[in-house]
């Protein structure tokens, strides 16, 4: 690549920025909003049960890794490409260095916290399989949740890019939306 198609490559990323701030800000303020739910489940689950803690601590560690990889995309990636499109060719090889390092630092924090967040859904999972109900099914189902991303992620078969990342939010997802249908009905049945 030559360097001025490099320095257009740079533009057109720094112009794309306020997308990606706006994707990750939403990624991220969804991670926190999982987190406060899952802090009520913890709650309710009674905060003083080992599996309990421990996935509430190890799920918190994972939003934590997630956040930071977001804001990595999210933030300092579009901020640091809107200063590099305008630098002198000659710096343009170590922007395209920092912007690899900027990319593995990403990476890094995003596989940590999908790692931290299924063994929080793991430990979850395992002490719901006690639970009687519709409760075991939900337990079955993080079960898979938990252990096809953090395994594959821990193997190397699972990338965190869109596709990888998207696919993990998803099914993880789909396992928080079956507990809080759990948690609801369980508070309705209580009014």
């Amino acid at each position: 690549i030559e360097a001025k198609t490099t320095g257009a490559v740079f533009a057109e990323m720094a112009r794309e920025g306020s997308l990606s701030r706006m994707v990750h800000s939403i990624l991220i303020t969804f991670a926190a909003v999982q987190l406060f739910g899952f802090w009520g489940f913890t709650a309710h689950y009674g905060p003083l049960r080992p599996l309990v803690i421990a996935g509430f601590s190890f799920y918190a560690l994972g939003v934590v890794g997630v956040c930071l990889g977001g804001t990595v995309n999210g933030f300092v990636v579009p901020f640091y490409e809107g200063l590099v499109a305008s630098a002198p060719a000659e710096q343009l090889e170590l922007a395209r260095q920092i912007m690899r390092f900027a990319w593995s630092l990403n990476q890094g924090l995003i596989q940590v916290g999908v790692v931290a967040e299924s063994a929080g859904i793991f430990c979850w999972s395992v002490m719901l399989l006690c639970a009687t109900g519709a409760w075991r099914w939900v337990g079955g189902l993080g079960l898979l949740a938990s252990l096809v991303p953090g395994l594959g992620v821990i193997s190397g078969a699972l990338q965190m890019d869109f596709h990888g990342f998207g696919a993990t939010v998803l099914v993880q997802s789909i396992w928080a939306i079956n507990v809080g249908i759990q948690m609801s009905r369980a508070a309705f049945r209580k009014v």
